[in-house]
């Protein structure tokens, strides 16, 4: 699928962001999320749940840290979700929730890519996957970063529109938020077929 926008954005959070850009250049692994059974369609938005799981661990993370970080990690990244891109369509209103107060004003000018604005007028935006495999940086067992290596597939008013690549996570203040971004997607494709400008 031709991807029609691209981003990199990264906001620097100290040494923790230092040190986990070194985990994704070396522990983020090539399996790509595959997509969904193009035939199956769920009846609700809820029949399509969002999947995550760790694929490394650059460090040592006990099975209970393990599981913690997961759940940790799939609450902020169902906050971003519904606040970007799923929800009742047509609307106007988007937010970039758990992202950090740095990487989310660096993003207003990505919020095309971000988010559904830009197919702000469909009827129906349906999930088809939403996955997530993680790398973390657990330097003495502790969770000090994460790559979530994603792919958001949605059916927008029978168009595929997939948000895939990486988002950057940060422990901060009991909550795992992003800090930046390195992700594609073709949501200008249903754009185009609904007319939206």
């Amino acid at each position: 699928m031709p991807v029609s926008e691209r981003a990199l954005r990264r906001v620097p959070v100290g040494l923790a962001a230092l040190a986990l850009l070194a985990c994704v250049a070396g522990c983020t692994g090539d399996d790509e999320p595959t997509d969904a059974d193009p035939t199956a369609t769920p009846t609700t938005e809820t029949a399509v749940p969002l999947k995550v799981r760790v694929d490394r661990v650059k460090g040592d993370l006990t099975p209970v840290s393990r599981k913690r970080v997961v759940r940790g990690i799939e609450e902020s990244l169902q906050r971003y979700l519904d606040g970007a891109l799923l929800g009742s369509y047509p609307r106007s209103e988007f937010a970039l929730a758990r992202f950090t107060e740095g990487a989310e004003r660096g993003a207003r000018g990505d919020l095309d890519l971000l988010t559904g604005r830009v197919f702000r007028g469909a009827e129906s935006v349906t999930p088809r996957q939403l996955k997530a495999m993680l790398s973390v940086l657990a330097p003495d067992g502790r969770p000090a970063g994460a790559t979530a290596k994603v792919r958001f597939s949605l059916d927008v008013d029978g168009i595929p529109v997939v948000v895939a690549g990486r988002l950057l996570l940060t422990p901060q203040k009991g909550t795992w938020r992003i800090f930046g971004y390195d992700v594609s997607s073709n949501a200008s494709d249903a754009a185009a077929a609904g007319g939206e400008s």
